[in-house]
């Protein structure tokens, strides 16, 4: 009857270690995939963790099926082999998680060096310390607790995006059952004997492997949703600059023509239009030459700037024309704005060059549409300009 149980106990044993490996051969195969469709670095990381785990499972269940037909030291060999490989499995799902919160100390060849480094030195350690195959198992788990408890707990923090939350937490719980498996088998350091249910501990991994894959596979899809987000707001955003450049005047900054029907289709309530065109500007070309006019015309736009509201709208519509568009403004205010306007270009400036516009200004609304106030504003501009000739 024991015989029959404990035979009963290995093929469970067995079996389990199947699964397990099973499980994470489709994990590796689904990261590969992953990898070789989107070449993110993080990628491959994880990829190669789960291979390196393929690995250190394959030694285990080698020596699940070879048990019988193994010395001591070939069974060592297959146990360091098995250390080596599952220690370097939670070092790169470490390394690929702080990959993925972009730690810049986990970019470049030099992480790759170090990790390694600490494998080496780690499987040479352990072969110092380990003289049999429990022994090894229990130095492998502490090891492995350790590097995912610390390199999880970075992650967690509330400030970190969701997705580092979730393949940090699932790290963690690996973490903690590599500490379980540890601490369940430490005794065998001072001749304890290990739990019966260890031996097919390999289902419960099956199970917390399986969570660690899954939650780093929803890290990734939260991240590409939020790349993808990213990539919509930058669009949208060159967009705008693209649509402001196309509809501003490129000398003064002002509003063109283009944008104006726009302006103006967003305008129902009443208000006051100006029209400004700068008097003698062909002379101010023909004696101080095309850049200082170009500099006069920036100047106006300045003043326009300061007189007028944030809330009018400004367009150059010519070479020396100019259109303010004021929603809700009166008669009175209107005019007031006009003389502040004329007063401020009438000032000399560090060329000397005092400039003179002539405003023509028309109410709209109460039954005047906004383009016939724009044709009175343009006659009353010329009614003024020819005052002066």
């Amino acid at each position: 009857m024991a015989e029959a149980q404990a035979a009963l106990e290995w093929a469970l044993s067995r079996w389990s270690i199947a699964v397990q490996l099973g499980i994470v051969l489709v994990l590796a195969l689904l990261f590969s995939l992953a990898w070789f469709s989107t070449r993110r670095t993080v990628l491959l990381t994880w990829t190669l963790a789960w291979f390196s785990d393929v690995l250190a499972l394959s030694s285990v269940l080698g020596i699940a099926l070879l048990l019988a037909r193994l010395s001591l030291p070939e069974m060592m060999v297959l146990y360091l082999v098995y250390s080596a490989t599952k220690f370097l499995f939670v070092l790169l799902l470490a390394l690929g998680l702080h990959q993925y919160r972009r730690a810049p100390a986990a970019m470049g060849r030099s992480a790759w060096n170090r990790l390694l480094l600490g494998a080496a030195a780690w499987t040479v350690l352990v072969a110092l310390i380990a003289d049999t195959p429990v022994r090894v198992q229990t130095l492998t788990y502490g090891g492995a607790a350790l590097v995912l408890v610390a390199g999880s707990l970075p992650s967690l923090g509330p400030r970190n995006p969701m997705g580092s939350r979730i393949a940090g937490t699932t790290l963690l719980v690996e973490g903690l059952v590599f500490l379980h498996h540890c601490v369940v088998l430490l005794p065998s350091f001072w001749g304890g004997t290990t739990p019966a249910y260890m031996s097919r501990i390999s289902f419960l991994d099956s199970i917390v492997e399986f969570l660690v894959g899954l939650g780093c596979i929803l890290a990734l899809g939260l991240r590409a949703m939020e790349e993808g987000r990213e990539a919509e707001r930058r669009v949208e955003a060159s967009e705008r600059t693209l649509r402001s450049l196309v509809d501003a005047d490129p000398l003064t900054g002002l509003w063109n023509r283009r944008r104006l029907r726009r302006f103006v289709d967003g305008t129902p309530e009443g208000g006051t239009v100006f029209f400004i065109d700068v008097d003698r500007f062909k002379a101010v070309n023909d004696s101080w030459g095309h850049a200082t006019g170009d500099a006069c015309l920036v100047r106006v736009a300045e003043a326009m700037r300061t007189v007028f509201r944030s809330t009018d709208g400004l367009f150059r519509v010519g070479g020396d024309e100019f259109l303010v568009v004021a929603p809700g403004m009166g008669a009175s205010e209107a005019s007031r704005r006009a003389r502040e306007f004329r007063e401020l270009l009438a000032r000399a400036d560090e060329r000397g060059i005092a400039l003179s516009v002539s405003v023509g200004t028309a109410p709209f609304g109460d039954g005047v549409r906004l383009d016939e106030a724009m044709a009175a504003a343009d006659a009353a501009m010329y009614r003024e300009k020819s005052r002066l000739s």
